[in-house]
């Protein structure tokens, strides 16, 4: 991560967010998983230029439905539009 900082600063600003997201479990399930269905969907689509734009509403997203649980409403379970869809199906362990 240090060197992809240094060649871009603006990396920075999603730390706190990545963080946020593997505290809960998200990043390295949900969201590593859509950000690579996204990257190969848009590889050759016009729509690659708002891939940054796309990773910022997912982000979004799950924060929302992370910070709703466990009251989250039906419509935050899942995303669907044309450059991203999934939903979520969460396990509880009571013990």
């Amino acid at each position: 991560m240090e060197t992809e900082i240094k060649l871009d600063g603006n990396i920075s600003n999603y730390l706190e967010h990545f963080q946020k997201l593997d505290k809960k479990g998200f990043f390295t399930s949900s969201f590593i998983r859509e950000a690579d269905f996204m990257a190969i969907k848009l590889r050759f689509s016009e729509k690659r230029q708002r891939f940054s734009e796309e990773i910022k509403g997912i982000i979004s997203h799950m924060t929302v439905f992370m910070e709703s649980l466990p009251n989250a409403t039906e419509n935050l379970w899942a995303k669907n539009d044309d450059v991203s869809s999934y939903r979520f199906l969460l396990a509880k362990n009571p013990f």
